[in-house]
């Protein structure tokens, strides 16, 4: 870990020498959460350093390939939860192609995508955009969105970034299905059928049992749709980016992980996160606990969809 460390400090040392590349990032999320993404590096004047990039989760079936399409081969290192890809010194323009399964994660009905992206050099522009599933309904981002042939994307765009500095995008969606409305609707009669047999079925069942099931709120699931996203709470947009990322992190993870995992998914320094921690949690924004040994963070009950209502 330390060796990985230092290989990264040195690569941030020698990019503040060099000009500024630029970078543009598609990627296309389909039904089951599988994001395919294809990136362009562009670097001026054959730079003498190589050039690296970290993403949380893992990525598969990656491909390199220069301005003539010829392959480059890259070197992929996992630490922590996030991998780091690697091209040679000298190389100024790549285009990557690979995929992922772990920027989205399901909550109910709601899909969460979140990506978290480093540089180990200045980039001058960074264009990023993500095609959702068609029939998506975006609830929350911090990017902007557009519509294309029936597609909803978000787009980012951020100039003048540093070297290491931390890249977050986030979006929260829910999946209409509405793509095949014509077979539907030849189904609607038979469907009818259906629907009143079995609502006979219930009202009769029904009348003999009359006993009213109401949740209570010590049963709820740390999990359920109770809990909103802390990006759609008015105190979010006052919070810190460090803070941000780290109740980011907990929702994307179903709103309740262990310290470890949101250590492995920021890349926060280990004094910085406990400080910031103890912060959110004397704010009520989370709540710590303790299973054998690890170490819980679950969200706050202000992030609860009774308080934010």
């Amino acid at each position: 870990m330390r060796k990985f460390a230092c290989i990264v400090l040195l690569m941030f040392l020698l990019a503040s020498l060099s000009p500024a590349a630029t970078i543009t990032r598609k990627g296309s999320i389909d039904f089951s959460g599988t994001d395919r993404i294809t990136m362009e590096i562009t670097r001026p004047n054959h730079p003498p350093q190589p050039f690296s990039f970290t993403t949380i989760g893992q990525i598969r079936n990656v491909e390199v390939q220069d301005a003539l399409g010829n392959p480059i081969k890259p070197l992929i290192l996992l630490s922590n939860g996030t991998t780091m890809v690697t091209l040679d010194a000298g190389v100024d323009y790549a285009h990557l192609t690979f995929s992922t399964d772990y920027l989205t994660y399901k909550n109910g009905s709601v899909w969460e995508y979140l990506s978290i992206t480093i540089f180990s050099e200045p980039i001058s522009a960074f264009d990023s955009t993500v095609d959702l599933p068609q029939g998506a309904l975006v609830r929350e981002t911090n990017g902007l969105l557009t519509y294309e042939k029936g597609r909803t994307i978000i787009n980012w765009h951020l100039e003048n970034i540093n070297a290491g500095q931390r890249i977050t995008r986030f979006g929260y969606y829910r999946l209409v299905p509405d793509e095949n409305k014509d077979a539907f609707a030849a189904l609607l009669p038979a469907a009818a059928l259906i629907l009143i047999s079995a609502l006979g079925a219930f009202l009769f069942f029904a009348a003999r049992t009359r006993k009213a099931q109401k949740p209570t709120e010590s049963g709820q699931h740390p999990l359920s749709l109770a809990q909103k996203s802390p990006a759609s709470s008015p105190i979010f947009s006052t919070l810190e980016e460090t803070d941000k990322e780290i109740l980011l992190s907990i929702s994307s993870a179903g709103g309740r992980t262990t310290q470890a995992h949101v250590y492995s998914t920021t890349h926060i320094a280990k004094a910085t996160l406990s400080r910031h921690l103890a912060s959110l949690e004397n704010r009520g924004l989370i709540v710590r606990s303790q299973k054998g040994i690890k170490k819980l963070i679950s969200l706050g009950s202000v992030f609860s969809q009774k308080q934010a209502e």
